[in-house]
């Protein structure tokens, strides 16, 4: 029984203790109610103060759930944009491939109006050295003009293919550019903590 009696008085010690009151205070409660000042002092002394992690433990369990509770909010709203603009995001990639497939066209095609641009541009000195006198390399002109005369057609088509695939790449980039806008754009939430009340 004594012992019961002791260890409610340590408990009640140790909580009015935790709760800010004084060790003074407490071993006057004690006298004030019978107990011989010496023992109160020598038995307020001796109790343990009890450690309070309760606040503490809170505090970074309220945190650590705030965090985990973003984190699954910004994988919902994840996933859930992901799904909403996966068919735009098909489109995007379904352009993308028409554009470097427009591009591989492009550079063959300019490589061959380069190479025919660089003969032409040959033939034209040819004929300004015969007309100067500096040259008489009549031969070499007249292959360079059947030449030209032979792939003067093809040259014109490719070169109308040309113009016609910069404007298609150009659609398609600017068509590729609007969409991309919309289909990889995402939005998250932004974990801000704002200040509670405190008791």
């Amino acid at each position: 029984m004594e012992n019961d009696f002791i260890n409610k008085m340590t408990k009640l010690v140790q909580d009015r203790l935790t709760h800010g009151e004084s060790r003074e205070s407490i071993i006057k409660i004690l006298t004030d109610t019978g107990m011989n000042p010496e023992t109160a002092y020598e038995f307020v002394n001796s109790v343990p103060l009890k450690k309070n992690n309760n606040k503490i433990m809170s505090f970074f369990l309220s945190v650590f759930s705030l965090l985990i509770g973003f984190l699954i909010l910004n994988g919902i709203l994840y996933v859930g944009q992901e799904l909403y603009y996966m068919n735009d995001v098909k489109k995007c990639e379904y352009i993308e491939s028409e554009i470097n497939n427009k591009k591989a066209q492009l550079t063959n095609l300019k490589s061959y109006i380069d190479s025919t641009d660089l003969q032409y541009n040959e033939l034209i000195k040819v004929k300004e050295s015969i007309k100067k006198g500096l040259s008489k390399d009549i031969v070499k002109y007249d292959k360079l003009v059947k030449f030209y005369k032979n792939s003067f057609k093809i040259y014109k088509q490719k070169r109308e293919k040309y113009n016609f695939l910069i404007d298609e790449h150009n659609k398609l980039t600017h068509k590729y550019n609007n969409l991309s806008k919309k289909a990889y754009r995402r939005w998250w939430l932004l974990p801000i903590p704002f200040p509670g009340k405190s008791h």
